[in-house]
This record gives structure tokens, sequence and C-alpha cells, in this order.
């Protein structure tokens, strides 16, 4: 948790006691959340300096580019409220994260939207990236990563901070942060607003979004609480269907055809495609420690949110939205229209994380249990059809979904001797999950696919290592198994005929890390990490239309990621260099993509091994900083190899690589005015994509056979999220 006690300091001044509380509660929040560096697994942690200049001002995600196998994507082009990430290869909905301990992800979609996230970084005190499985967490299963972000701790000192940044396509990004400092010597309240306004870089994208942050803490002897609400707002232009390849060829880089239709008078119109949802989240947390060996935590924690997507749709059948055909003026029957849906959403996320911890010198022990109750409601109304004459009420679909998931977990960590630690870490996890009603998607005879899905769920998830480190080196090897459930879309997709299951991973680590100092001004690391991650029952997409209509994803049996992760940095006075580098192989065995076939039964091509779409097999990154705290730049270059948009390994359908730099300056200054006074100010340039490179980042493709189409040339569908071109951002910060 982010909490922490003040212990042994009542003989202490007002001040000195203030400062003695803030710095444990940081020590703590650490403590609760993070894992030190004898645990063992490959890691690292962004906070002070590094995570300050890593923000500027895009989405959280890409503050994690400067990590090992980290891959970004933005439908936008921007990375403002449509982002999303992959580790390893793994997308967002197998990476959990948290703040302060709590779980972000969605219970159900089991990923974090970054819409509903708008510059979460200024309220992030630290990140810590867990590669691969990580240690146990309350919230969906790690497959690809763990995440612990904390938030940042209270200031003693009453402070006030204002931010404006400003630049490319139309973007703005204001921010503002206060500080009550210690009250009564026991009370600190804060708070943080931000609001974006961008135009987006790819057509109709222009997004508005806001978010907000107020907490107040106590501090006792022995005992520590907080109170904290933070949300968020949105209402973003839509582009998931992407730029499609042809109008790339022909250098129109920002198509969107989301809301593309003719009106009355025959002109080529848009009607934008927008995301409306807002989001709050409460915690209240507590930390006492009756000794200084013995720790007790709690929180307890709501989250709701509620919004809808419109989009509208060209010649839309109106049996797929419950409207009744009708007969026009000339007696012909009208069965299909141009029509304006909106899918609706609320959810309520509630629950409790609870846990004791024990160390001494040798012996660290951690024992806890976690349950959350998801509620969440789904339906979709139709506020426009055109033409159509009769009134439109009521909903289309409807459906209502309940998750429980409870866990308990212990952890320990025992030095065995002066360098060498065992770890083990044990958790037992239980999900109920509950779907019921009309879902939107319809069979081929026109009748409406219904919900009754339950299933349950028990994992144990183990996980065990050593670690033998000295002053500059640290080896480690450790095994972890994990298991995920399927999310809802892989039931709701899946049609009658399919049945997911749930997935199951088994991850080794095998790791060793140099960090050596010379002096104050020298300091030289790197590192380097092998993973064997295999999968049993991965859940990937195969081509196959399930018979709602939906792209479908199967289990396969057996899949893998094995790679290596190099890293290595250097400090030589006001020079600063660091890198990081990942070679993998990213496989399925035994695996059968399915083809659309116009004239009959999909095709079948069945492939003995063949790669994982959207995981590249060579990820590379660097950043060289020239400069102090008050002037410095800064070059960052980021390399990601081919990515595959299917299973099938084909270069034909897949996306280049790309190289993208990205240029920082920074000058700090000081005002010293009345009465000792004095306001900080800080400035920063930043020129993103340097080099002006063309690239997209993600996308997804469809292929079909049959009349005159063959396997080798396909007829194809496609859209990619191609990223702006340099773009140039200022940053003005006064702190008083």
């Amino acid at each position: 948790m982010c909490l922490l006690p003040a212990l042994n300091v009542a003989a202490m001044s007002e001040q000195t006691d203030s400062i003695a509380k803030s710095e444990q509660l940081d020590e703590v929040l650490i403590e609760a959340n993070a894992v030190s560096r004898t645990v063992p697994m490959a890691m690292q942690t962004l906070e002070g300096r590094e995570l300050r200049e890593s923000d500027t001002g895009r989405d959280l995600p890409w503050l994690l580019m400067i990590t090992p196998s980290v891959v970004t994507s933005s439908d936008n082009g921007l990375a403002l409220g449509l982002t999303s990430f992959r580790i390893r290869g793994t997308d967002a909905s197998r990476i959990n994260l948290t703040y302060d301990g709590v779980a972000l992800n969605s219970p159900e979609d089991q990923t974090v939207f970054w819409a509903n996230m708008n510059a979460f970084a200024s309220s992030v005190e630290a990140i810590q990236v867990q590669r691969g499985v990580g240690t146990s967490t309350n919230g969906s299963g790690a497959f690809g990563a763990t995440i612990t972000m904390l938030s940042q701790k209270p200031s003693i000192s009453p402070s006030f901070s204002a931010s404006v940044r400003g630049g490319s396509y139309g973007t703005w990004q204001y921010t503002a942060k206060a500080s009550s400092g210690l009250m009564a010597d026991h009370w600190v309240a804060e708070g943080r607003y931000s609001q974006t306004l961008t135009n987006g870089y790819i057509d109709r994208t222009a997004g508005n979004l806001g978010s907000y942050f107020a907490a107040l803490n106590y501090y006792g002897d022995n005992f520590v609480a907080q109170l904290k609400n933070f949300g968020s707002f949105e209402h973003t232009g839509q582009a998931w269907n992407g730029v499609p390849s042809d109008s790339i060829a022909a250098g129109n880089y920002t198509y969107n055809n989301l809301g593309e239709h003719i009106d009355d008078k025959g002109h080529t119109v848009w009607t934008p495609t927008t995301d409306n949802y807002l989001q709050n989240n409460t915690q209240l947390s507590f930390v006492y420690s009756p000794t200084n060996s013995l720790r007790v935590h709690g929180v307890l924690h709501y989250t709701y949110g509620q919004g809808y997507y419109d989009d509208y749709k060209a010649d839309a059948k109106y049996f797929k939205f419950c409207l009744d055909d009708y007969t026009d003026e000339q007696g012909n029957v009208v069965n299909r229209g141009d029509l304006v849906r909106q899918k609706w959403l609320r959810n309520h996320n509630m629950g409790g994380i609870f846990d004791v911890r024990y160390h001494t010198d040798r012996l660290s022990l951690v024992g806890g249990a976690s349950y959350s109750l998801f509620l969440g409601e789904h339906w979709g109304v139709v506020p426009y059809a055109r033409n159509y004459p009769y009134h439109i009420d009521g909903h289309y679909y409807d459906s209502d979904a309940t998750k429980s998931d409870a866990a308990a977990f212990a952890k320990a960590e025992l030095s065995l001797t002066r360098h060498l630690m065992a770890y083990a870490d044990m958790q037992f996890r239980y999900v109920d999950y509950h779907i019921t009603g009309m879902n939107d998607k319809f069979f081929d005879d026109q009748t409406q696919q219904p919900l009754d899905i339950h299933e349950r769920f028990p994992f144990f998830n183990p996980k065990a290592g050593l670690s033998w480190r000295t002053t500059n080196h640290t080896f480690y090897a450790s095994y972890a198994l994990a298991h995920r459930e399927p999310t809802r879309n892989n039931y709701t997709d899946a049609g009658t005929s399919e049945k997911p299951l749930p997935e199951t991973l088994s991850d080794i680590e095998v790791g060793y890390q140099l960090h050596w100092k010379d002096g104050a001004n020298k300091a030289y690391n790197a590192g380097v990490n092998v993973y064997l991650m295999d999968y049993v029952n991965q859940l990937v997409q195969t081509g196959q239309v399930s018979d709602i209509g939906e792209a479908l994803t199967t289990n396969v049996a057996d899949s893998y990621r094995h790679g290596i992760e190099l890293t290595a940095g250097a400090r030589y006075g006001l020079v600063s260099f660091s890198g990081n580098c990942t070679l993998s192989e990213n496989k399925i065995i035994n695996f059968t993509e399915y083809v659309d076939n116009w004239e009959g039964a999909p095709l079948q091509i069945n492939y003995a091994r063949t790669d994982l779409a959207f995981s590249p097999a060579l990820t590379a990154g660097g950043m060289l900083r020239v400069g102090s705290e008050n002037l410095w730049g800064s070059l960052s270059t980021r390399y990601v190899g081919r990515q595959y948009l299917d299973n099938t390994g084909s270069a034909a359908r897949s996306l280049d690589p790309y190289c993208v730099s990205d240029l920082q300056l920074g000058y700090a200054f000081s005002w010293q005015h009345y009465y000792d006074k004095s306001t900080d100010f800080e400035l920063t340039f930043n020129v993103n994509n340097l080099f002006n490179a063309r690239y997209a980042t993600g996308g997804w493709i469809y292929t079909a056979v049959g009349y005159g189409y063959t396997p080798d040339n396909r007829y194809r569908e496609d859209g990619l999220f191609v990223q702006s071109p340099l773009t140039a951002f200022v940053t003005l910060v006064i702190k008083l």
C-alpha cells in the first residue's frame, strides 16, 4: 500500500518529525508494493528525474519505452487518449497494473483504457516494471509483466505548481497541483487537476480529456491513513479502423473511414465516431506498525464508471438493431439504412485488500488476502435512423455481468547466507464470472445471441527463486506458474461452437546485473536476462469467423516466447547513457489458419511452427543525456523489428520495422524574491519523431480466397495505426 507509519520520532521537533514521517512514508510505500533488487526477477524502476523527464505529456505507456521489450501504439497518432502497449509481445490485457496496490485493470476486459487515465503520470512517484509473471498481486493474471505504480508522496510543506504544454496538432495540456503542507502535526491535504485538448493527427480524432486527484493524509506515531479520490472524463474521436494500406501507399496517412457515408445530396460526408466516458476511484487505506518488525496494512476501494461510444453505421441491416422493416411510398420493403448506434456500459468495482508483513534482518514474511466484486451493465440504443418512419425506443441489446475475484497469498524472503537469498511466493485465486442477457450479435437466421455464461476458476500460482548478491553483482534464477481466465470478448465473440479455456504460463527467468560506482561522478551498470515463457492454451486469433460473424480467438495447445534482454548504462560527470536490446523468438507449434473462402468452406492451412502476431524478434532503445539538473539535453531512440499482423509469419501481412528518435532540451531556474521566498521555473522543449519517420505501430488484417483470389494472392482489407511525423511541444512548469 502507499502508507507508512512514522516510528520513534516523538522526541524530534515538529519540523524534524514531519520530515522523518515523509521519508518513512516513501520507504514503506516502496516496500509494500514494489520489490527489492534481491527478488529474483527481471525488473526496472523509474523514479525521480528519470521519470519526470520521461513525462512529455503523452499517455503513461510512453514513459515505459525506455525499459526493455516495450512496444507502444496509438490510434490517433499522438499517444493522447487512444493508446496501447505490449511487453514481450503480450498485450495489455495480460499485463497487471496496480496503483498503490489496487488493480487498475478492468475486471472484464482485463486491460487499462488510457483515455480514462489522462495525465496520470502527474500523480505517480515511481513505476516498477516486473517483466514476466512478477510477484503476486490482486487483479487479473500477469502474463507479460506486472507494473506497480506508486502515488506521489505528500509534500510536508505548503506548495503549488502549475504547468502548461502546447504544441503540434492543436494540443494543449494544463495541470495544477497543490498541497496544504503538514497541518496540526498530523494532516496533509493535496490535489491536482489536468486537462488535455488535441485535434489528433488522424482525421476526426480530436479529444477533450480531463482528470483530477485529491487526497487527505493522516500521520500518527505508529499509524498512517489516507483517503484519496481520483478520476477522469473524456470525449475523444475514434480511429479504431486504422488507415488502409492503399491510402498510405497513395500518400494519405491520416484517412479515417469511420462514420463515412453519402448524404441526401450525394456528397461523401463523415459523422465522427466518439468515445465518451467518466470514471471515479476512491481508496481508503491505512498502515499500522505496533513494532519495528511488524506492519499491518489494509485498503478499501471502489470504482465507478459510465459511458458510451457512438458511431454511424451506413446501410446497416435493421434486424441487427431490433428495428422493423417498413414499406416505402413506392411499395418497396426497406430492411436496411443509415443509423447511429450507441453502446453503453455502467460498472461498479469494489473490494478490499489486507496483509501483514513481518521482517527481521534475515527473514521477511508477507501474508494477505484480497476480494473484489464487479457489477457491469451493457446495453445499446439507436438514437437516430435516417428516414426511418417509426419511433425508436428501448435497448437493442442488454446484458449484465457479475465477477467476483478472491485471492490469498504468502511471500517469503530468507537470507540463507550473507550473499544468498531464497524467495517463495504462493497465491491461490478464485474467480466466479457470470454473464446474462442478450448480446449485440445475431446469427444468420436473424436470431439474437443469448448470453448465459457462468464460469468458475480456481487458480494456484506458485513462484520460487534464488538470488546471489554482492556489492556490485547480482545473479538470480526463478520459476513461476501463472493462470489467467478468458476476457468477456473471448466468450461473447465465440458463438455457440467454441468455449474458451483459461491460459497457463510457465516462466523461467535467469539473469545477471552489474552495478559499479567509481566515486561520486562515475557509475556503470550492465545486465542480461534470459526468459523462457511456455504457454498452454494461449488464446490467439486464427482467422476463423464464429457463427455470429466475429473474428474468433481459439486456444492453441503449445506456444512460447523465449528471449534475451540486454541492458547497459553509464554516467560520467554530466554525461549519461542507457540502452537496452531484446532478442526473442515467439512461436506457435502446430497452428491452423482459417482463410475465408467465398466459394465454400474456409480454407485451412497448417503450420508446424509459426510466428505469434505483434511479437517483434528485435526491439532496442537507448538514451543519451548531457547536462545537470538545471540545464540538460537528451536524445532517445527506439527500434522495433518486423511485426506480423496475423499468426502466419507472412511478410506480406506485416508491419515494417521502424526507428524513431525524440529530442528534449530543458532549463530549470529559481527566482528569489521578497521575504526569502523563491519561485522555481522549468522550461522544456520536446521534438518527437525528430527525423520525421513514416511508420505504423499496429493494425489488423482480413484476407479471403475465391473468385480468382488464391492462398498466395489473397483478397485483402486492413487498417494500420499510423503515427504522426515530427511534432514539437513546449512545456512551462511554475512551482511556488
